[in-house]
């Protein structure tokens, strides 16, 4: 059975605990030409389990030695990292990100994408408080960057020397 985060089907122990079993369930899986149906699988048919539903893909490249592009679990955990930054106004950043995508930053304007769903849509804040929230943020993440054992420039110049 290959992964994946839409399976299409589940997997466990038999309810006596005898044995282990596959249960073919199509309801969930969008690439099913018809729609989402409950059917028995046909010859061809691929097999997809989940391994891990909450995995980003430093463990499933750990654990399995594969990374999934379309894993929603890679995800910068921004809310994490300060928890008053729902303060900050949606259409901030939205602005924000479209300025970064235009100027050609993309893991910036990516970044403010993944923010997105965590501002506050209600916009009841102001300019000053988005700034006050985007330099904690800043310098929460300038924190963290600090104490990694190598500098963005290290790292580049050790890949380009792989």
């Amino acid at each position: 059975a290959n992964h994946c985060f839409a399976p299409n089907t589940t997997y466990g122990v038999s309810p006596d605990g005898q044995h282990f079993q596959l249960s073919w369930d199509t309801s969930g899986d969008v690439r099913k030409p018809g729609g989402a149906t409950a059917t028995t699988p046909s010859a061809g048919d691929e097999v997809l389990i989940c391994y891990g539903e909450r995995m980003p893909n430093a463990l499933l490249m750990l654990h399995y030695g594969f990374l999934d592009p379309e894993n929603p679990n890679d995800r910068v955990p921004i809310e994490l990292m300060i928890p008053g930054a729902r303060k900050i106004r949606m259409g901030s950043v939205a602005r924000a990100g479209k300025a970064l995508d235009d100027a050609g930053d993309r893991r910036a304007a990516w970044a403010a994408q993944n923010m997105m769903q965590m501002a506050d849509p209600s916009e009841a804040g102001n300019a000053a408080g988005d700034a006050a929230c985007t330099g904690e943020m800043r310098a929460v993440a300038d924190a963290q960057v600090a104490g990694f054992a190598t500098t963005i420039e290290e790292d580049e110049a050790l890949l380009a020397g792989a």
